[in-house]
């Protein structure tokens, strides 16, 4: 007896195809330039387009009524990163970091333009446990990987990201302007390193350095956070060079090319 195969859902295959669009495109889309591009009628693509707005996965703008994906698409890749390949990989580093610094570091992600910290080592003095880490949430713009996480933006991206968490403002030492921050990530941009003055908390610095993947976006952060009196500016000077090498060979690991034109950590 010949065993009768599934009937292929094209439903299904047409939000996939929808998703993968608006992914692959650089901007904000039309309905009718979905529709053609996907080769859907309007009214077809408008009901699937409505389904994900709906369940959190695309977002239209109320002035242009263009489509773009939310940020929540990334909870998807998020628990393949945590539980997968960017953990496990990280491991080793984060605890050749808290050896180097004496502190605790962390491994985080963005989602939902928040920084998600997934993966954390202890300091040689256990002052700052894991578990106050791990599963935390914190705004990017007032963290060191963050900030790194900002810098993929465009001019745009980053205008919506400070009207909806612009006014988070920590410490006295937060950076919550366009203008302000928009300096601080071109500077990143140039050093390579982001640093946390006290902006999320008094008392406290933290030093982030980028994870790449092949493409060279940042994907996530590597971060060694301390008490201010420890986590001086003149001891992060001192050990960049093995903070650059610590970001480049977890980058590398991740498929990261710095013999394809990409920045070199």
């Amino acid at each position: 007896m010949i065993e009768k195969r599934p009937q292929l859902n094209h439903s299904t295959s047409k939000v996939m195809a929808i998703l993968e669009y608006l992914a692959n495109a650089r901007e904000p889309v039309r309905l009718q330039t979905i529709s053609v591009g996907l080769g859907m009628n309007s009214s077809t693509t408008s009901r699937f387009l409505m389904s994900l707005e709906k369940n959190g996965y695309v977002r239209q703008e109320e002035d242009t009524r263009r489509y773009m994906l939310t940020m929540k698409i990334c909870t998807l890749s998020y628990r393949l990163l945590t539980n997968n390949t960017l953990v496990i990989y990280a491991k080793p580093f984060l605890k050749k970091l808290s050896a180097l610094f004496n502190e605790v570091s962390c491994l985080s992600i963005e989602q939902d333009q928040s920084v998600v910290y997934v993966a954390t080592h202890d300091g040689p003095d256990n002052m700052l446990k894991s578990f106050n880490f791990i599963g935390k949430r914190a705004p990017m713009h007032c963290t060191g990987s963050g900030k790194l996480m900002l810098s993929n933006y465009s001019d745009e991206q980053l205008v919506e990201y400070i009207r909806v968490k612009g006014s988070i403002k920590p410490t006295q030492n937060t950076i919550n302007t366009y203008r302000e921050l928009k300096n601080e990530l071109k500077q990143i941009q140039e050093q390579n390193y982001s640093i946390d003055n006290e902006e999320c908390e008094i008392g406290m610095r933290c030093v982030a350095i980028p994870i790449r993947n092949y493409t060279g976006e940042i994907i996530a952060g590597l971060s060694v956070t301390g008490p201010s009196a420890r986590m001086q500016v003149q001891k992060i000077q001192d050990n960049l060079s093995q903070l650059f090498m610590v970001s480049k060979q977890l980058s590398i690991l991740l498929g990261y090319d710095e013999t394809a034109g990409q920045k070199t950590p």
